[in-house]
């Protein structure tokens, strides 16, 4: 399973620098990478919509703060989130909602809305281990993108990294797309049958959240 000590050696072997023994160790190596972690993980679960990181959470309006033209109620975002996926008016999410996303809040004519969004939850040191081993190898290439030019002291090495860091980050969205796609289907013909029909009715997707 991921952890930091391994993303930390999975990044200078990209760089071709030599590995830490622990996250104490007293290189040049650790400090660079230290000071390049925290942004690097806030930009990574910024960058897909990840399963792993989704939360769905039920908001309502403040009352105390002002709306904008047009819209009804203010809200603030949830705690740790990080960018929205989608909103809706019920928790299946089969009603559309109109809002706006400004800055650090919502704003919607319902009293009440559902958020999906990526939250910073599992950005904790403790839950790197819970992470998905393809995200985890995209965090350890961007790691070694940003910090290869400081410890190498090439700018060619950078380049070849982001290259590296983009074919990774792709590889790692599309697993998380196909995983998506496992958790939804569509009846087969023997329960359509069963339904009294054979032919196929769109009831909407059957979804695992």
């Amino acid at each position: 399973m991921p952890s930091k000590l391994g993303l930390y050696n999975d990044a200078l072997r990209a760089i071709g620098d030599l590995r830490l023994s622990s996250l104490t160790e007293d290189t040049e190596a650790r400090y660079v990478l230290d000071d390049a972690w925290d942004d690097a993980v806030e930009f990574m679960f910024s960058e897909g919509l990840w399963n792993f990181a989704t939360k769905t959470q039920l908001i309502t309006a403040d009352a105390g703060q002002p709306p904008i033209p047009g819209f009804s109620f203010t809200f603030d975002k949830p705690l740790n989130w990080v960018r929205t996926i989608t909103i809706s008016a019920n928790s299946l999410f089969t009603e559309e909602a109109m809002y706006r996303d400004e800055g650090d809040r919502i704003y919607s004519n319902w009293e009440e809305l559902y958020i999906r969004f990526i939250s910073k939850e599992k950005a904790v040191d403790d839950q790197i281990p819970n992470w998905p081993p393809t995200f985890a190898k995209a965090v350890a290439a961007y790691l070694a993108m940003e910090c290869a030019e400081r410890l190498s002291g090439s700018g060619s090495k950078a380049e070849a990294l982001m290259a590296q860091y983009k074919d990774i980050l792709a590889s790692a969205k599309n697993k998380d797309a196909l995983d998506q796609s496992k958790m939804i289907f569509k009846p087969g013909a023997w329960l359509r049958s069963m339904r009294g029909s054979s032919v196929p009715r769109d009831r909407g997707p059957l979804s695992g959240y």
